[in-house]
C-alpha cells in the first residue's frame, strides 16, 4: 500500500510539474493588401483574449528579422489585451508574419517610435508626469484646462504631434515638424527657443472653431462643446514603442435629454500622420447626432467637404496670438468618417463639418490627419495635399485582411 501511495504521489507531482511549465504559443498570420499601392508601416492588431494564458512577452518576426511590437493592457487589469506592430506590405501582395507568445518573460525593449506625456501644472514647477487625471465636471471655467501643463495630454509619432485640451472643447492642437523625429520630451510643444535646433512648433490656432478632428455634439445646425458632465478624464493607455493610445472620458454627459458615459480613444502609430478615433458610449445612440471636421484657415484657405465622409483644407494661420515671434504656418488638414456613420456634410462658414450617428449602435469612429508645409518630406501645395487625402480615404475604406494560418 505504501508503494502504491508513493507511486500516486510521484505521478501527481509529475503532472503538477508539467502543468507548471510556462505556456507558449506560436502562430503565423498572413496579411493581404488588396490595393495596387504598397503600404508602409501598416498597423496590425491581434486580440489576446483567446490565447489560453496571460501573455507576458512576444516575439514577432518578418522572415528572419525580429520587428518591434508591444503588448497593451487597455482595461488596466494587468493582463495584456492586444498585441500591436507595424509592417510593410507590398502592392497587391501578402506578408507572412510569425508570432511567438510567451506566458513568462519580459517584452524586449525597442527604440520608441511614438511618445506621449501628461504633466501636472504644480506651483513648484516640478511638473510631475502622470498617466491619468480625473476631475469633477463642475470645475470653474479653465480649471481643468490649467491643471495640466500644456493644457492637456500630448502625443507624437516621428512625423507630427498632437495635444488634446482638457476642457469642454476637447480640441485637438497640432504640432508640425521639420524633421522626422521624436522631440516632445524636450520641446513640450513650446518651441520658440528651439527653432535653431530644427525642431517643430505649434501650427494651429483653433479658437472657437472645430480645429482638426475634434469630437463635438451637434445642435441647431452647429457644433456644440461637451459642457455638462459629472467627470472629465484623460489617460495614457499605451505609450510605445509602435503606438500610443490616449483615452478621453466624459461621464454623465447631459446631452439632448440623454445621460451618456463616453470614451474617446485616440490611436497614433509609428510613422503615421493620421490618428484613429474610436468613440464608445454606454447606450445606443438612436437619433442623437454628433460632428467632427476641419476648420477653414485664416489666409488663402482652400477646402472641401463631401457626402462620402471626407473633408480637407489648406492655407495658413497664426498659431498663437500672444507670441510676437510666432510666424504664419501653412498647413493641410483632413478628416475621414466611414460612410455608414455619415448623416450630413456641409460648410458652416467657419468649418467643414461632417455630422455622424449610429441609430442602433453604441460607437462611432473616424480618422484625422494633417501636414505642415515646413516638413522636409512634406506636401507643397493644396493640389498635392488633396490628392493625398483621396488616396488616404481609399486606403481606409480598403483595409488589409489578416488570416491566421493553422
Amino acid at each position: 500500500m505504501k508503494h502504491l501511495i508513493s507511486i500516486f504521489i510521484f505521478f501527481t507531482i509529475g503532472i503538477c510539474t508539467a502543468w507548471a511549465q510556462p505556456a507558449t504559443k506560436s502562430i503565423t498570420i498572413e496579411i493581404s493588401n488588396p490595393l495596387a499601392r504598397a503600404r508602409a508601416n501598416e498597423p496590425v492588431v491581434i486580440p489576446l483574449h483567446d490565447v489560453g494564458f496571460p501573455v507576458a512577452a512576444c516575439i514577432v518576426k518578418d522572415g528572419a528579422a525580429e520587428i518591434p511590437s508591444q503588448l497593451d493592457d487597455l482595461n488596466q487589469d494587468d493582463i495584456p489585451d492586444e498585441l500591436a506592430f507595424v509592417v510593410d506590405v507590398p502592392a497587391k501582395g501578402k506578408k507572412s508574419i510569425r508570432i511567438q507568445l510567451l506566458q513568462q518573460g519580459e517584452q524586449a525593449k525597442y527604440t520608441p517610435r511614438v511618445y506621449a506625456h501628461m504633466k501636472i501644472n504644480d506651483k513648484n514647477k516640478r511638473y510631475p508626469r502622470v498617466t491619468m487625471v480625473n476631475a469633477y465636471g463642475d470645475n470653474v471655467e479653465r480649471g481643468t484646462y490649467d491643471m495640466i501643463e500644456g493644457h492637456g495630454v500630448s502625443f507624437e509619432s516621428e512625423i507630427n504631434a498632437f495635444r488634446i485640451y482638457f476642457d469642454n472643447r476637447q480640441s485637438i492642437d497640432l504640432y508640425g515638424k521639420v524633421n522626422q523625429q521624436l522631440e516632445l520630451a524636450e520641446t513640450d510643444f513650446h518651441t520658440t527657443n528651439y527653432n535653431d535646433k530644427g525642431y517643430g512648433s505649434d501650427v494651429l490656432w483653433a479658437g472657437k472653431a472645430i480645429g482638426l478632428g475634434s469630437f463635438r455634439g451637434f445642435a441647431n445646425n452647429q457644433a456644440t462643446t461637451i459642457d455638462t458632465v459629472a467627470y472629465r478624464s484623460q489617460a495614457i493607455l499605451a505609450n510605445g514603442p509602435v503606438r500610443t493610445i490616449i483615452e478621453v472620458g466624459d461621464k454623465g454627459w447631459q446631452y439632448q435629454g440623454a445621460t451618456l458615459n463616453m470614451k474617446q480613444r485616440y490611436i497614433l502609430y509609428a510613422a503615421h500622420r493620421d490618428v484613429e478615433v474610436q468613440v464608445s458610449f454606454n447606450k445606443p445612440l438612436q437619433q442623437l447626432s454628433f460632428c467632427t471636421g476641419a476648420q477653414m484657415l485664416e489666409t488663402d484657405n482652400e477646402g472641401f467637404v463631401n457626402d462620402s465622409g471626407l473633408c480637407g483644407s489648406w492655407g495658413s494661420n497664426i498659431p498663437t496670438k500672444t507670441d510676437s515671434l510666432c510666424r504664419p504656418e501653412i498647413i493641410g488638414l483632413g478628416v475621414c468618417v466611414p460612410y455608414k456613420y455619415v448623416k450630413n456634410a456641409f460648410n458652416d462658414g467657419q468649418n467643414y463639418l461632417i455630422t455622424m450617428g449610429n441609430y442602433e449602435g453604441t460607437s462611432l469612429s473616424y480618422h484625422f490627419t494633417f501636414c505642415a508645409r515646413k516638413e522636409q518630406k512634406g506636401f507643397v501645395s493644396s493640389k498635392e495635399w488633396f490628392h493625398f487625402l483621396e488616396n488616404w480615404q481609399e486606403q481606409l475604406k480598403t483595409p488589409c485582411t489578416i488570416h491566421i494560418k493553422k
